[in-house]
């Protein structure tokens, strides 16, 4: 997710708003879910929106580093060793800060698994169990498929040949589609397997995919693409909701509608949607949108258990639940922010010897 000034995000010719507003809509969409409606769809759609713009970025930013460093002969092993720091600096403080905190105020499901979310092993976790359990710590699998993803993603990027980069890539995403295959033909539970980073590639892949072809001065036509691949997602969760066909086919066409608006929002949306895509509101709620990922469960946990000691029940799901606990999060998400990631992240300066301007190491978030 995104930083504020500083760590915005920074392309071939600078900051791209609308990329955070698609950050805040992706959040919502999670937070929607959560809070208001049981569809889960949003929640993944939101997560997986995450990780095309996750990929895309980060790419991004390894394809111009590593170039960067080559030109002035600095060793791809120090690059590599800068994103690593840099990441850390973006991650940790606010995560270990909320793993910690809940406890300390006596979550004692999280303090029996906190040795699986302080590894980025919850994803693991929760497949190895086939419960979401604790539910406080649930939507921090994606944070942990994000973490393993990219501990692998620079070391491709920066030291197997480029040409060998996009077949890669493709490899990925079509390894993702055939893994999501093969757990319909075995009929076991589906959410379970989602959680795996194997099944989340073609997302991952396709965004840093896009980030390959746009480095090399390609151009798509992310219009036609958009308009052809969203209607035929659409149609086909229809028509085959929970069948394998969307379990494999209609997730991956999705993928494909994502990388296109991702595509036209790094190049400035115009019209009506690009209005609604720099509107000051989601740009602000898209750059704090790690801390609003990352806390909204923890903030959820905590209203629940301070309505049930007041003799009271939790909030139901649903429109007045959402609006509260969407306006704590976003409390907490800009305290976080100010108090706790902002002077992380001003460490970062001391890690950027391939590039002389600031970039983004974005992190995203992930459904439950």
């Amino acid at each position: 997710m995104s930083p504020l000034r500083q760590d915005k995000n920074v392309g071939v010719q600078g900051y791209r708003p609308q990329l955070d507003s698609l950050r805040a809509v992706a959040v919502t969409a999670v937070l929607y879910c959560h809070f208001w409606s049981i569809n889960t769809e949003f929640a993944e759609l939101g997560v997986r929106l995450f990780f095309v713009l996750s990929g895309f970025l980060l790419t991004g930013i390894l394809l111009r580093e590593s170039d960067e460093a080559q030109s002035r002969e600095i060793p791809q092993r120090r690059v590599l060793f800068d994103f690593y720091v840099r990441r850390i600096l973006r991650i940790w403080p606010a995560y270990y800060f909320a793993l910690i905190t809940a406890v300390v105020l006596g979550a004692t499901s999280v303090e029996r698994t906190f040795g699986w979310h302080a590894v980025f092993a919850s994803n693991i976790l929760y497949f190895l169990e086939q419960d979401w359990y604790p539910v406080m710590t649930g939507h921090l699998w994606t944070l942990s498929v994000e973490e393993q993803f990219y501990f692998i993603l620079p070391l491709a990027v920066l030291f197997i040949p480029r040409q060998l980069l996009k077949p890669l890539l493709i490899g990925c995403i079509a390894t993702a589609i055939l893994f999501r295959g093969i757990v319909c033909v075995l009929d076991v539970p589906r959410s379970f397997y989602l959680v795996l980073p194997i099944a989340q590639l073609d997302a991952l892949a396709g965004g840093a995919l896009l980030a390959l072809i746009q480095f090399k001065k390609h151009a798509i036509r992310w219009r036609l693409l958009f308009a052809l691949s969203l209607p035929l997602a659409i149609l086909a969760d229809m028509f085959a909701p929970y069948s394998a066909v969307h379990f494999t086919i209609t997730d991956a066409v999705y993928v494909i509608a994502m990388v296109a608006i991702v595509s036209g929002a790094d190049a400035g949306i115009s019209g009506w949607p690009g209005k609604l895509l720099s509107c000051p509101i989601l740009i602000a709620l898209g750059r704090i949108s790690y801390g609003v990922y990352l806390y909204h469960m923890f903030v959820a946990a905590a209203v629940d258990g301070a309505m049930l000691s007041l003799h009271g029940a939790p909030l139901v799901e649903g429109p007045i639940r959402f609006l509260v606990l969407f306006c704590l999060t976003v409390l907490v998400a800009t305290a976080s922010w100010l108090l706790l990631e902002r002077p992380a992240l001003s460490l970062r300066r001391h890690f950027r010897s391939a590039t002389a301007s600031a970039t983004l190491i974005p992190a995203a978030p992930s459904p439950a």
